[in-house]
């Protein structure tokens, strides 16, 4: 019994390994009309939408960032888990009036985003503290 089991769990933890291996692994380029969805911007392409995360951050600095414009993000996609029918895209470019933007960082993401999980120091901001008190 103690063999099945033990087994039963290596083949899940096999296939639970190699699905997330392939997660946000390679860029890709979305062209589509931004928008707004529950105060988000989105694009809009091929009736998928994908919510543009960090891009909010950039309104205000680089003309033409509005709703109803035409643009190209490239970056990763993961599934959002706050909306099924939608789609993450993490930017690395932006293509907006003929004009492209650096946004994000190719290796940040290149792992499928798992990094970015974890104590405070690997942030690089230097050793996790506790407070005084």
């Amino acid at each position: 019994m103690k063999k099945i089991l033990f087994l039963a769990f290596l083949a899940f933890t096999a296939v639970f390994t190699a699905g997330a291996q392939g997660a946000g692994a390679e860029i890709v380029s979305v062209t589509g009309t931004l928008g707004l969805s529950a105060g988000r911007i989105v694009i809009k392409s091929g009736g998928e939408t994908y919510y543009a995360k960090g891009i909010g951050r950039y309104v205000g600095f680089i003309d033409g960032l509005k709703s109803g414009a035409e643009a190209t993000i490239e970056g990763y996609i993961f599934p959002s888990f706050a909306d099924a029918a939608g789609k993450n895209l993490i930017p690395v470019k932006l293509k907006i009036n003929g004009n492209v933007y650096e946004v994000g960082s190719e290796s940040l993401y290149a792992d499928g985003g798992r990094h970015l999980g974890g104590r405070r120091q690997d942030f690089n901001h230097g050793p996790a503290r506790r407070g005084r008190w």
